[in-house]
C-alpha cells in the first residue's frame, strides 16, 4: 500500500520528497539542502543537485497543476506519491510504467523530458545504493484531490506560471 505520510517512508523516499519541497520553498542552494545532498550522494553531490534542478525544470513544463506538501507537513500529496512511483519505475527499468506516471504528473508534452531528468537522479540514487519501493496502488489516472487547508503548495500549470513558485501560487 502506498504511504500516506512521511513516517512511512524509507530514507531515499523521504529524501526525495523533502528535497523537492525544500527546493521549491527555499532555493536549490539552501545550506541544509546542500548538506543533505552531500550526505545522500557523497562525491556525486553536485550531480545530485543538478539532477534535482533539471527534474524540477522538466516538471515545470507540464500541463497539470502539481500539488506539493509544505516542508514539515507530514501528509503526502497524491502527486508526491506519483513522484515516488516514477522513480521506482525508473530504477526497476520499467519505461512504460515510468512514462505513465510522468504523463499523469505533467501531461503528454513533457513525458520524455521528465523521464530523462528523473532517470539521471534515479541512477544517482542507485549508484549510492539508495532504492525506492514499489507501491502497487499508486494510480496513474485519478482526479486531483482538492486541498484547501493551507498545507499544500501548488506548482501551477505552464500557462499560468511566471516563476516556479510565487506567493500567489500557495493554496
Amino acid at each position: 500500500m502506498a504511504p500516506s505520510d512521511l513516517r512511512q517512508l524509507r530514507y531515499t523516499e523521504h529524501f526525495l520528497v523533502w528535497s523537492i519541497r525544500t527546493s521549491l520553498t527555499c532555493c536549490t542552494q539552501c545550506r541544509t539542502l546542500v548538506a543533505e545532498m552531500d550526505r545522500a550522494f557523497g562525491p556525486l553531490s553536485e550531480a545530485g543537485q543538478y539532477g534535482l534542478a533539471i527534474f524540477l525544470k522538466a516538471m515545470g513544463q507540464g500541463k497539470r497543476t502539481i500539488r506539493i506538501g509544505r516542508p514539515g507537513h507530514i501528509e503526502l500529496t497524491q502527486d508526491e506519491r506519483s513522484f515516488l512511483a516514477l522513480f521506482e519505475a525508473l530504477q526497476a527499468g520499467d519505461r512504460d510504467r515510468a512514462a505513465a506516471h510522468a504523463r499523469w504528473l505533467a501531461g503528454s508534452d513533457a513525458v520524455q523530458d521528465i523521464c530523462l531528468a528523473a532517470g539521471v537522479l534515479a541512477r544517482l540514487f542507485t549508484q549510492r545504493g539508495l532504492e525506492f519501493r514499489r507501491f502497487e496502488d499508486v494510480p496513474v489516472t485519478t482526479d486531483a484531490l482538492p486541498f484547501d487547508d493551507g498545507k499544500v503548495l501548488v506548482l501551477p500549470k505552464r500557462a499560468q506560471r511566471q516563476t516556479v513558485l510565487t506567493a500567489s501560487s500557495v493554496v
